[in-house]
């Protein structure tokens, strides 16, 4: 007696079945695959599934209230640094000429606790860095506090094993979205300075 699996596998057109599935599996991983990519990172931002879709929004903002990217600023000129996930999660900033952290420990531990769509800005104030001896501000952001790191050196370590998988684009308000790729930590490193 045969099973029905055996008929499918013995039967005449196991061919055609066979190359008829691999085609509809094909078909299904692409369709997912290109709808994922098919989303700008605004909806990436604003989308359901967190867990796939981890990211930051970060600009820069001068006195008036206008949103700038750091491509954007004009040197001389201070301006306070905004940053936003769509995620609850851990934010670390670090500035890399001195190495100070610019967000408080959550619980005694390093990465400060923020909740989805909620703005952190950090303290103080930030210009244009007008050499790379000015040092820069590193962002890093994890749902998790186990992924966050404690010092400046280690959040670039960090930033440069993640780097290969990021992604940023600007918004259209001044704003630039960074992305891990593969659903991992947004990192990001900005060349501003006190």
């Amino acid at each position: 007696m045969s099973t029905g699996s055996d008929v499918v596998q013995n039967g005449p057109r196991n061919a055609d079945v066979d190359t008829m599935l691999t085609g509809l599996r094909t078909a299904c991983v692409l369709g997912i695959a290109a709808s994922a990519f098919a989303l700008t990172p605004p909806a990436m931002f604003a989308a359901p599934d967190v867990n796939q879709f981890v990211g930051i929004e970060y600009w820069l903002q001068d006195k008036s209230g206008l949103k700038l990217s750091e491509g954007t600023i004009a040197p001389g000129v201070r301006y306070a640094l905004h940053i936003k996930s769509n995620s609850t999660g851990f934010l670390g900033v670090w500035t890399t000429a001195d190495g100070t952290r610019w967000t408080p420990d959550y619980e005694g531990f390093p990465g400060h606790r923020v909740e989805a769509h909620s703005i952190y800005v950090v303290p103080g104030d930030f210009r244009k860095s007008s050499s790379p001896t000015d040092g820069s501000v590193v962002i890093l952001f994890a749902r998790s506090q186990t992924e966050q790191v404690k010092t400046s050196e280690d959040a670039l370590r960090k930033l440069s094993r993640l780097k290969p998988a990021l992604f940023s684009e600007p918004g259209a308000t001044g704003s630039t979205f960074i992305f891990h790729r593969d659903g991992g930590q947004p990192a990001v490193e900005i060349a501003v300075t006190r």
